[in-house]
C-alpha cells in the first residue's frame, strides 16, 4: 500500500544515479551530531520523532527504479524509525570518547537501503546524568540543510506539548508537481547568456590527473575559522556594503580560485535554498529543495573589493529567478564540452549553527550542534558556518588533491576575508593571499643575500651558451641586488591579478655592460 508516488526532482535524480552506480561512496550521507543537555526522557523523545515521521511524507519515502521507465519516490503509510539508546555512564570519559568516535564512524560507513523507508536512523547515548550524545543520520534524498532547523524546532515543540494539535503540513509532492509545470525558455536564455564563452571548468591544483582514479567523492576534510572579532567586522562590512554574507564569501572564493588557477574568469558552484517564491508555503515544506548553480565571476585586477562585492550581488539577484533549473540542463546550455564538469568546486553557507541553537525551557533540554557531516561527489565543497565565529570546512577528494595543499585553503580564504574588511576600497590586485606564517616562511627561504662575483657569473652565463646570454632578462629586487632570468631556461609563473613588472630584454652589448657594472661594484 502506498500514500503517494511521483517522479524525482532533477537534484534527487542525480543523487540516485550516484548512489546506485557507486554504492561504496559516502556522498549524500548526512550525519548530524549534537549534545543534549538537561532532563531528557528517551521514550518521550522517541515518541516525538515517531510523530514527525507520521506527519511528513518525505520521512517515510522510499526510492524505486528497477524495471521502471523513470525512477519514482513512493510515500509509505508508515515506517519504523531505527532507534538506538544506550547508557554509557559507567564508562570513563576516555572510553566514552573512543566509543563515540567508533559509533559515528560505523554509522557514517553504513549505507541506506534506498528501497526501504525510512532512510534515516538515530542513536542516543547517555554520557552523564544531564548529558546525552545524539547522532541522526539520513540520506540527502530526503532533506537538505535548510530543513534541519524547522524539523528540530518541531521536534522540541512536540516533546514539550505532545497533545497539542497542529495543522497538517504541506508535503514535498506539491513542490515536485509545481516543478513539473515550469517552463524553461526564459531560464535557458539566461543561462546561455551568463555562461557564453566559458568552455572548461576552472582548474584547481591537483595531483597527476593521468593516473587512474576511482569515482570521485569528498573523502577528507580540513578546517579553519575566523575569530569572533574579525567575524563581527566581516558582518559589519556586509551591512555597510549592503550585501549578504554569502556574497562576501563568494567574492573571497572567486579571488582565491583566480589566484590558484591563474584565470581571471572563473566559475564555481553555489548551493542555494531553491525554495521558489512562486510556490506559496514552500518555506514550510520538508524536502530537498536545494540546488547547486554556477556562479561566474570576472576577477578584474583593477576592480576594488567594494565594486566586486556589488557586481556579485547583482549577479545573485539575477540568478535567483532561475535557481530552480537543474544543473544538468544548465550544463547542457553552456559551451563546456558535453560529458565534462562545468565546475569543480562549490560553496555552501550553512545557517543552522547561526540561527538554530534553539533553547526552550519547556522542553527541559537544549540541543547544541557538534558536527554536521555532509559529503558530495564534487572534488571540493567549501562549507561556511557563521556564528560567533566563522567556521570554514573544506570537504575534498584526497585522491585528487594533495592534503598538504588543501590544509592551506581555509587559511587563504580567511586571509582574503580579513583583507576585505581592512581595505574595502583597495584593488583586488593588492589583496594578500598568503597568511602571515606563509609570508614569514617565504621571506626565510628568500634570505639568500651573498656577495656577487660578477666575473664568475658572466663566465657561467657564457658557458651556458651564446643563445642563452642573448635572451637574458634583468630586474631589480632591493638595493644593490641584481637578478637574472633566461627565457629559454625557465618559466616564471605570473599571477594575473598581480602582474610582474615587464622584464627588460637585453641585447649583447647591454648584457655585457650590466656584467661590467656589476663587476666594478664588487671590486
Amino acid at each position: 500500500m502506498i500514500i503517494d508516488a511521483y517522479e524525482l526532482t532533477p537534484l534527487q535524480a542525480g543523487m540516485l544515479v550516484h548512489a546506485v552506480s557507486t554504492p561504496e561512496s559516502l556522498a549524500y550521507h548526512v550525519q548530524f551530531q549534537a549534545d543534549l543537555t538537561g532532563r531528557v526522557d528517551p521514550d518521550r523523545l522517541h515518541e516525538a520523532w515517531t510523530h514527525l515521521v507520521e506527519r511528513h511524507h518525505v520521512l517515510r519515502t522510499s526510492f524505486h527504479w528497477r524495471g521502471l521507465d523513470k525512477p519514482l519516490q513512493v510515500v509509505r503509510p508508515s515506517a519504523t524509525l531505527p532507534w538506538r539508546v544506550e547508557d554509557w555512564r559507567s564508562r570513563t570519559s576516555e572510553d566514552q570518547a573512543r566509543d563515540w568516535a567508533g559509533l559515528v564512524a560505523v554509522d557514517q560507513a553504513t549505507p541506506f537501503d534506498l528501497e526501504r523507508a525510512p532512510l534515516m536512523r538515530i542513536a542516543l547515548i547517555r554520557r552523564s546524568d544531564a548529558r546525552w550524545s545524539f547522532c541522526w543520520s539520513h540520506h540527502h534524498l530526503l532533506l537538505d540543510g535548510w530543513c534541519l532547523r524547522p524539523l528540530l524546532e518541531e521536534l522540541l515543540a512536540r516533546y514539550a506539548e505532545p497533545t497539542h494539535a497542529r495543522a497538517e503540513p504541506a508535503q514535498f509532492g506539491r513542490y515536485v508537481r509545481w516543478l513539473q509545470q515550469q517552463t524553461s525558455a526564459d531560464s535557458e536564455y539566461f543561462w546561455r547568456e551568463t555562461l557564453a564563452g566559458f568552455t572548461a571548468a576552472t582548474p584547481l591544483p591537483a595531483r597527476d590527473v593521468t593516473e587512474r582514479r576511482e569515482t570521485e567523492w569528498a573523502d577528507a576534510i580540513c578546517t579553519g575559522s575566523i575569530d569572533a572579532t574579525r567575524t563581527a567586522a566581516l558582518m559589519a562590512l556586509c551591512r555597510t556594503q549592503g550585501v549578504t554574507l554569502a556574497t562576501a564569501l563568494q567574492a573571497a572564493w572567486a579571488l582565491v580560485l583566480a589566484r590558484y588557477s591563474g584565470e581571471p574568469d572563473v566559475v564555481f558552484g553555489q548551493t542555494v535554498a531553491g525554495r521558489p517564491p512562486g510556490l506559496p508555503g514552500a518555506e514550510a515544506i520538508l524536502g530537498p529543495f536545494i540546488n547547486t548553480i554556477p556562479v561566474r565571476a570576472d576577477v578584474t585586477a583593477t576592480a576594488t573589493v567594494s565594486a566586486f562585492l556589488h557586481a556579485l550581488a547583482r549577479g545573485q539577484a539575477q540568478r535567483d529567478a532561475h535557481a530552480h533549473v537543474a544543473l544538468a540542463d544548465i550544463q547542457r546550455w553552456s559551451d563546456v564540452t558535453p560529458g565534462t564538469a562545468l565546475f569543480e568546486s562549490a560553496l555552501i553557507v550553512q545557517n543552522f549553527r547561526a540561527e538554530s541553537r534553539e533553547q526552550r525551557d519547556t522542553a527541559a533540554f537544549t540541543i547544541t550542534p557538534v558536527a554536521l557531516l555532509d559529503r558530495t561527489n564534487l572534488p571540493l565543497t567549501i562549507q561556511f558556518t557563521p556564528g560567533e565565529t566563522l567556521e570554514i570546512e573544506c570537504a575534498y577528494d584526497s585522491r585528487r588533491f594533495d592534503p598538504a595543499f588543501m590544509a592551506r585553503v581555509p587559511g587563504h580564504l580567511a586571509q582574503v576575508l580579513v583583507a576585505f574588511v581592512d581595505a574595502p576600497e583597495a584593488a583586488l590586485s593588492s589583496v594578500e593571499l598568503l597568511t602571515p606564517p606563509e609570508l614569514a616562511q617565504l621571506n626565510a627561504w628568500n634570505a639568500t643575500d651573498a656577495p656577487l662575483d660578477a666575473r664568475q657569473l658572466r663566465r657561467l652565463a657564457l658557458r651556458a651558451g651564446a643563445g642563452l646570454a642573448r635572451t637574458g632578462s634583468v630586474f631589480g629586487h632591493g638595493s644593490g641586488d641584481i637578478a637574472l632570468a633566461f627565457s629559454t631556461a625557465c618559466t616564471i609563473p605570473q599571477d594575473p591579478l598581480r602582474p610582474m613588472p615587464a622584464l627588460a630584454m637585453l641585447h649583447d652589448a647591454l648584457l655585457d655592460g650590466l656584467f661590467q657594472a656589476a663587476a666594478d661594484s664588487t671590486e
